[in-house]
């Protein structure tokens, strides 16, 4: 029996499941810098990104949007920024291969999460803002299993100071969490340049 070109990984539903989060930015105002919310993991005590699983019948983007507002409590909309994505264009018989899009809202990076040999966890992310029509913090967002206390922390750095950026994203506990920050604030900063004002001295 012929084998396919590529090597391949077979799971069954019960032997994954998909995840979504979103790195959620608050713009720049006359008052306040470019900020990020982070979370607050007050019985671990870790900083954290917001995420969670998907529900049935719902779209990544959805269980994103929907996951970040439950654990920070903040309504929030997907953030177009500009990105090389594998995504075609709707309707475009396109070649499989990187291509440059601007305002892009597809995820910007996943995290493949071996549990075990037969249970892996794929986190989907993606760049989201506080919602224009109300940027207040809610109430009583959580699941009951959830104890979060979220927290907007200025990100407006020189994203060309390596020291200054990763100070930015020292507060989350995890290197994997730093990472996918780190990628959020440079497509973010190529995007929209005017929201920061920090410039490398000399």
């Amino acid at each position: 029996m012929a084998q396919g070109k590529w090597p391949v990984t077979q799971l069954a539903a019960h032997e994954f499941v998909n995840c979504a989060g979103t790195v959620l930015f608050r713009p720049p105002t006359e008052s306040n810098a470019l900020q990020v919310c982070l979370l607050h993991h007050l019985t671990k005590d870790e900083w954290l990104l917001p995420k969670g699983r998907q529900d049935q019948g719902e779209s990544l983007a959805q269980a994103a949007l929907r996951e970040t507002y439950e654990e920070t409590s903040y309504a929030c909309d997907l953030l177009p920024v500009d990105m090389r994505t594998r995504a075609p264009a709707s309707g475009s018989d396109m070649k499989d291969r990187p291509h440059f899009v601007r305002a892009c809202t597809e995820p910007f990076t996943v995290s493949i999460r071996h549990v075990s040999e037969r249970d892996l966890k794929f986190i989907w992310w993606f760049i989201s803002r506080t919602s224009q029509t109300g940027a207040e913090k809610r109430s009583s967002t959580q699941m009951l299993s959830e104890n979060f206390e979220s927290k907007f922390w200025s990100v407006d750095v020189d994203v060309e100071d390596e020291a200054a950026l990763e100070g930015a994203v020292s507060r989350l506990s995890y290197a994997n969490d730093r990472q996918i920050l780190t990628m959020a604030i440079k497509l973010v900063y190529n995007t929209y340049p005017g929201w920061f004002t920090k410039k490398k001295q000399g």
